[in-house]
Protein backbone atom coordinates (compact mmCIF):
# COMPACT_ATOMS: atom_id res chain seq x y z
CA UNK A 1 0.00 0.00 0.00
CA UNK A 2 1.24 3.49 -0.87
CA UNK A 3 2.31 5.85 1.86
CA UNK A 4 -0.54 8.36 2.54
CA UNK A 5 1.99 11.22 2.75
CA UNK A 6 3.27 10.50 -0.75
CA UNK A 7 -0.30 10.32 -2.04
CA UNK A 8 -1.07 13.65 -0.35
CA UNK A 9 2.04 15.21 -1.89
CA UNK A 10 1.04 13.91 -5.34
CA UNK A 11 -2.49 15.28 -4.99
CA UNK A 12 -1.20 18.69 -3.88
CA UNK A 13 1.16 18.76 -6.88
CA UNK A 14 -1.74 17.95 -9.24
CA UNK A 15 -3.85 20.71 -7.67
CA UNK A 16 -0.90 23.07 -8.11
CA UNK A 17 -0.71 22.23 -11.82
CA UNK A 18 -4.47 22.76 -12.20
CA UNK A 19 -4.19 26.08 -10.34
CA UNK A 20 -1.39 27.21 -12.65
CA UNK A 21 -3.44 26.31 -15.75
CA UNK A 22 -6.46 28.21 -14.42
CA UNK A 23 -4.33 31.22 -13.48
CA UNK A 24 -2.60 31.33 -16.88
CA UNK A 25 -5.92 31.06 -18.75
CA UNK A 26 -7.21 34.05 -16.78
CA UNK A 27 -4.04 36.04 -17.43
CA UNK A 28 -4.25 35.27 -21.16
CA UNK A 29 -7.89 36.43 -21.26
CA UNK A 30 -7.03 39.59 -19.32
CA UNK A 31 -4.04 40.43 -21.55
CA UNK A 32 -6.22 39.83 -24.61
CA UNK A 33 -8.79 42.32 -23.29
CA UNK A 34 -6.12 45.05 -23.01
CA UNK A 35 -5.76 45.11 -26.82
CA UNK A 36 -9.50 45.51 -27.42
CA UNK A 37 -11.49 48.69 -28.09
CA UNK A 38 -14.23 49.80 -25.69
CA UNK A 39 -17.83 50.59 -26.63
CA UNK A 40 -21.16 50.61 -24.82
CA UNK A 41 -23.62 47.74 -24.95
CA UNK A 42 -26.99 46.78 -23.46
CA UNK A 43 -27.79 43.46 -21.79
CA UNK A 44 -30.88 41.76 -23.19
CA UNK A 45 -32.85 38.57 -22.62
CA UNK A 46 -33.19 36.44 -25.75
CA UNK A 47 -36.77 36.04 -26.89
CA UNK A 48 -38.23 32.89 -25.39
CA UNK A 49 -35.44 32.49 -22.83
CA UNK A 50 -36.04 34.09 -19.46
CA UNK A 51 -32.89 32.58 -18.00
CA UNK A 52 -29.82 32.29 -20.17
CA UNK A 53 -28.07 30.12 -17.57
CA UNK A 54 -26.09 33.12 -16.32
CA UNK A 55 -24.50 33.70 -19.73
CA UNK A 56 -25.17 37.36 -20.54
CA UNK A 57 -26.35 38.52 -23.95
CA UNK A 58 -25.33 41.98 -25.11
CA UNK A 59 -26.20 44.24 -28.04
CA UNK A 60 -23.57 46.76 -29.10
CA UNK A 61 -22.70 49.00 -32.03
CA UNK A 62 -19.46 49.44 -33.90
CA UNK A 63 -19.76 52.18 -36.47
CA UNK A 64 -23.09 51.74 -38.28
CA UNK A 65 -23.33 47.99 -37.53
CA UNK A 66 -25.23 46.47 -34.58
CA UNK A 67 -23.97 43.18 -33.16
CA UNK A 68 -25.24 40.72 -30.59
CA UNK A 69 -23.08 38.50 -28.44
CA UNK A 70 -23.69 35.75 -25.90
CA UNK A 71 -20.85 35.24 -23.48
CA UNK A 72 -19.61 31.66 -23.08
CA UNK A 73 -18.78 32.51 -19.45
CA UNK A 74 -21.68 32.14 -17.04
CA UNK A 75 -22.13 34.34 -14.00
CA UNK A 76 -23.88 33.34 -10.77
CA UNK A 77 -25.71 36.66 -10.60
CA UNK A 78 -27.38 37.27 -13.95
CA UNK A 79 -27.14 40.73 -15.47
CA UNK A 80 -30.48 42.54 -15.71
CA UNK A 81 -32.25 43.17 -19.01
CA UNK A 82 -31.56 46.72 -20.21
CA UNK A 83 -28.42 47.23 -18.11
CA UNK A 84 -25.76 49.29 -19.87
CA UNK A 85 -22.32 47.67 -19.88
CA UNK A 86 -18.95 48.33 -21.41
CA UNK A 87 -18.01 45.93 -24.21
CA UNK A 88 -14.49 45.28 -25.46
CA UNK A 89 -14.12 44.18 -29.09
CA UNK A 90 -11.17 43.20 -31.26
CA UNK A 91 -10.14 46.11 -33.52
CA UNK A 92 -10.03 43.86 -36.62
CA UNK A 93 -13.06 41.70 -35.78
CA UNK A 94 -15.97 43.37 -33.93
CA UNK A 95 -17.58 39.95 -33.39
CA UNK A 96 -14.73 38.93 -31.06
CA UNK A 97 -16.02 40.41 -27.80
CA UNK A 98 -15.46 40.48 -24.05
CA UNK A 99 -17.97 42.13 -21.73
CA UNK A 100 -15.93 44.48 -19.54
CA UNK A 101 -16.57 42.94 -16.11
CA UNK A 102 -14.23 41.33 -13.58
CA UNK A 103 -15.53 37.84 -14.34
CA UNK A 104 -15.65 38.20 -18.13
CA UNK A 105 -12.09 39.63 -18.32
CA UNK A 106 -10.71 36.54 -16.55
CA UNK A 107 -10.69 37.84 -12.98
CA UNK A 108 -12.46 34.81 -11.55
CA UNK A 109 -9.87 32.51 -13.15
CA UNK A 110 -6.98 34.63 -11.88
CA UNK A 111 -8.43 34.70 -8.37
CA UNK A 112 -9.33 30.99 -8.33
CA UNK A 113 -5.98 29.89 -9.72
CA UNK A 114 -4.15 32.10 -7.23
CA UNK A 115 -6.09 30.60 -4.32
CA UNK A 116 -5.28 27.05 -5.44
CA UNK A 117 -1.60 27.88 -5.92
CA UNK A 118 -1.40 29.57 -2.50
CA UNK A 119 -3.05 26.56 -0.84
CA UNK A 120 -0.55 24.21 -2.47
CA UNK A 121 2.49 26.32 -1.71
CA UNK A 122 1.46 26.58 1.94
CA UNK A 123 0.69 22.88 2.28
CA UNK A 124 3.79 21.45 0.55
CA UNK A 125 6.20 22.35 3.42
CA UNK A 126 3.94 20.61 5.95
CA UNK A 127 3.81 17.47 3.83
CA UNK A 128 7.56 17.53 3.21
CA UNK A 129 8.31 17.99 6.91
CA UNK A 130 6.41 14.80 7.68
CA UNK A 131 8.06 12.77 4.91
CA UNK A 132 11.23 10.83 5.57
CA UNK A 133 13.82 9.71 3.06
CA UNK A 134 12.89 6.05 3.54
CA UNK A 135 9.28 6.87 2.48
CA UNK A 136 10.57 7.10 -1.11
CA UNK A 137 12.64 3.90 -1.02
CA UNK A 138 10.65 0.70 -1.67
CA UNK A 139 11.08 -2.18 0.78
Amino acid sequence: MENPKIIAFTIVCLILIIGLLILFSGIIRYKKSLKFIRTEGIIFIKKGFRLDHGKPNVKYRVGDQTYTYTSPIGQNVAMKHGKKVQVLYHPNDPTEVIIDTFIQRGGRRILGGSILITFCILSIPFILLTLKVHDFIPN
